[in-house]
């Protein structure tokens, strides 16, 4: 899941590209470039090849599952850095901005700019913090493995029912 709307480094405008290519881009910039959101549908889907010798589909979305069979089959999120992004979701204390159970169950990544401070607040949480540069591109490629590399980790651990 990336975060709704264009105040947040990633969202479904710029992830396809990054997270298949290893290509950062602002959601700004891709939108000048002809990213579009799905036509039809609440979601992309991608193949992720980076780290596989089998390519597997993944869905990028930002909106909230509507069932706990839905929710079950999410297995990442990128965060804002603020509680209230999980306040809808279904897991114990994520509405009074307790995000223990929630990193629990789902992967939690924020993504950041390496010239910027990380939020006390988001130093506490279970979440892994990954750097892209500003105005550089050299670090996009390895900002993408520490991704799939920390959600393989996380799925293995967490979503043993999930074929990946």
């Amino acid at each position: 899941m990336v975060p709704p709307g264009g105040s947040s480094l990633i969202n479904m405008l710029n992830a396809p590209e990054f997270l298949t290519e290893g290509n950062y881009k602002t959601p700004q910039a891709a939108a000048a470039a002809g990213a579009k959101l799905p036509e039809g549908k609440s979601y992309h889907t991608i193949l992720r090849k980076i780290g596989r010798a089998k390519s597997i589909k993944y869905h990028i979305t930002d909106k909230e599952p509507t069932s706990q069979e839905d929710w079950k089959r999410v297995v990442g999120v990128f965060c804002l850095g603020k509680p209230w992004q999980f306040k809808k979701f279904p897991f114990t204390g994520a509405s009074n901005g307790d995000l223990v159970d929630t990193f629990q169950r789902v992967s939690g990544v924020y993504l950041h700019y390496s010239d910027e401070p990380i939020d006390a607040q988001v130093k506490q949480w279970n979440v892994k913090m990954i750097k892209i540069g500003r105005h550089s591109r050299e670090g996009d490629a390895d900002a993408v493995r520490a991704f799939w590399t920390h959600l393989d980790g996380f799925i293995k651990a967490h979503k043993k029912g999930l074929i990946y």
